[in-house]
């Protein structure tokens, strides 16, 4: 059999002005078991689960293995395992540069900010392999995806969203945490808020509001509709148990923005399935009442109080942009030394930098960091190109939200998880359309 005998042609990404045509990944068992895993890694392998299994992930020490998360080593192997099969490497770049400008833009940023971290600030830049290298993969990865291997990785997520909602209002119950959760150095014992599958409670909500809006989006297509709804409030409930207001609020806002933009067209005359409208009709009363009975048993209660008392957050970062009087100018736009900005966190009691803007200038400086800001805008742009338009919604939310929180400042998977939310459950194939929920 010949390399190109392996392939099956790759489904059209229709996305604004996107190519016509993709490579293709291979298409037999092995390979669909290693895309398999590597969703599973990306989704329900957290930093804090890392940390339990004693792997020096986050903190000094221990080998490069430990430094980069599974899903990483699992997607590269993924790329290369399709570039042997392929037999022409060659032509994947070169297709990957007429397809994917927007990333190219983010991968040359990236270098800059590479070279910027090793001979300037002399600080290790393990963190930029998860949190930009990995999402940029996955557009080539997943953009090269078949439709029935789509089809694969949609359930899968499905199956993993609704274990962490279970999970997370099981822990918020329970008054437990199945992984510790780590602040700094220290054990969190006296937050509420759940772990989950994917660590830290603010991912948790992030991911599961993006999730939540890519649903009301139509990304459930694979699903009937009864579970379609079930799986929306199920984790609407569990944003609850991860305590992330802003994302809550933003995740709110967007989808009501969607609900009312559909009776407009409806109002304007747009045609609409009569069965859909009587089955929501029946379903929204069922989701008030499952609301209830979840307020009853006293879930919200400490997700409600976080709206009175936020624990000094909006204090702490009306402080945060106190730290730009106390830095000279040349060293914001340079990059001021880590322990110059951790000298000065620390006088004025600062955990942590929680605006992803920000923490890139402290970080970084000025000059590099709006270099780096372009990049990600060019990428976030290919993103939406790549899977679908409805993905911009997904792309304004990661972006408000990551304004009020450290984001991808720190080492994360979470822009990995909006590439692939984004380009499996929005992007059209050729196996399924959208289904409204």
């Amino acid at each position: 059999m010949s390399p190109r005998a392996a392939y099956a042609p790759a489904s059209p990404a229709r996305g604004l002005g996107a190519a016509p045509s993709a490579p293709a990944l291979p298409q037999g068992a092995g390979y669909n078991l290693l895309l398999a895993l590597m969703t599973v890694a990306l989704f329900a392998v957290s930093h804090l689960l890392l940390s339990m299994l004693g792997l020096h992930y986050e903190v000094p020490g221990g080998s490069i293995i430990e430094k980069i998360h599974p899903a990483t080593w699992l997607a590269v192997l993924a790329f290369a395992w399709a570039l042997l099969a392929r037999g022409h490497p060659l032509e994947w770049a070169n297709d990957a540069v007429a397809r994917h400008k927007g990333l190219l833009i983010f991968a040359a940023a990236n270098g800059v900010l590479l070279w910027h971290l090793m001979l300037n600030l002399h600080l290790p830049f393990s963190m930029l392999i998860d949190t930009f290298f990995l999402p940029m993969l996955l557009v080539l990865l997943l953009g090269a995806a078949s439709g029935r291997q789509l089809r694969m990785l949609r359930l899968i997520v499905h199956g993993l969203m609704a274990a962490n909602a279970l999970l997370g209002i099981f822990e918020v119950a329970a008054n437990l945490h199945l992984t510790p959760l780590i602040i700094g150095d220290l054990v969190q014992t006296d937050d509420w808020r759940a772990t989950a599958l994917m660590g830290h409670p603010l991912n948790n909500a992030a991911v599961t509001a993006q999730y939540l809006i890519a649903l009301s989006l139509g990304g459930g297509r694979d699903l009937p509709r009864p579970l379609r709804i079930g799986l929306f409030v199920l984790n609407m409930a569990a944003l609850s148990a991860f305590g992330g207001r802003i994302a809550f609020v933003l995740a709110i806002a967007i989808i009501g923005s969607i609900a009312i933009w559909r009776l407009l067209n409806i109002a304007a005359g747009r045609r609409f399935s009569v069965s859909s409208a009587i089955f929501v009709s029946l379903a929204v009363p069922a989701a008030i009442a499952a609301v209830i009975l979840l307020y009853d048993a006293g879930i919200f209660d400490r997700f409600l109080t976080r709206f009175v008392s936020d624990k000094g957050s909006a204090e702490a970062r009306m402080i945060m942009l106190e730290l730009f009087n106390a830095i000279p100018e040349r060293d914001i736009f340079f990059g001021p030394q880590a322990e110059q900005v951790a000298a000065l966190m620390r006088s004025k009691g600062l955990v942590g930098l929680e605006s992803f803007w920000v923490a890139f200038i402290l970080s970084y400086g000025l000059a590099v960091s709006l270099i780096f800001f372009a990049g990600l805008f060019a990428f976030l742009w290919d993103l939406v190109k790549s899977s679908s338009p409805k993905a911009l919604a997904l792309v304004i939310f990661f972006l408000l939200e990551g304004s009020t929180s450290v984001s991808v400042s720190a080492k994360t998977t979470t822009l990995a998880m909006l590439v692939f939310i984004a380009m499996t459950m929005l992007r059209r194939d050729e196996d399924s359309g959208y289904r409204e929920l």
